[in-house]
């Protein structure tokens, strides 16, 4: 299910863009286009190749343009006991790297473009992206899916987020069923690992 946390940014799943079928697949992308989404932001482990080949298709066959971007971020690296290899620092440069690809599009190209960000089951890390955007971004001219202004270059508005759990609560609001990491947000506080 897709939730709008802002006018300009969602949060999804796998299951909203790759269906059983590549038929499937390509009605949920003309559906993300009905919803007005410019850009999607794939920020699972791994990529797939029927999500790759849907936007491709819609684009070749229905003129249906929809940016599709790839950048992944590793599992928490304790959920691997003897496993991958995988440190803390890995994860936080998958983060930034999405950080960086929302920035560049609403920031750099079009703030009038609609971003979906998804993870595998839209819990864990893109409700993270999202929380992060909100405190570190909203001071460059966000609003709600109202239109309601939520922030401008640093000046005070009556929905600041003054921290990360500050905007976790807000994307709980519209989406119940996210997971907030406190070990994350305790990372990028501390900026350690």
């Amino acid at each position: 299910m897709i939730t709008f946390i802002t006018n300009n940014l969602a949060i999804g799943e796998f299951s909203d863009i790759v269906g059983q079928t590549h038929e499937e697949t390509l009605q949920n992308i003309r559906n993300l286009k009905e919803l007005g989404i410019t850009h999607v932001i794939n920020c699972r482990e791994i990529d797939d190749e029927m999500e790759q080949k849907g936007f491709r298709d819609a684009w070749h066959n229905e003129t249906i343009l929809i940016r599709y971007i790839y950048e992944p971020v590793p599992a928490d690296p304790k959920m691997y006991e003897g496993g991958l290899d995988l440190s803390m620092d890995k994860v936080r440069l998958g983060f930034q790297n999405v950080l960086y690809a929302i920035g560049d599009i609403l920031f750099l190209q079009d703030r009038e473009d609609k971003i979906l960000v998804h993870c595998t089951a839209g819990m864990e890390r893109s409700p993270f992206v999202v929380a992060k955007l909100l405190v570190d971004e909203v001071k460059s001219g966000w609003t709600d899916e109202e239109g309601n202004w939520l922030g401008y270059k640093g000046k005070p508005t009556f929905h600041q987020f003054r921290d990360m759990s500050d905007a976790y609560k807000f994307i709980k609001s519209k989406r119940p069923q996210i997971m907030e990491h406190y070990e994350w947000i305790w990372w990028d506080e501390n900026g350690r690992n």
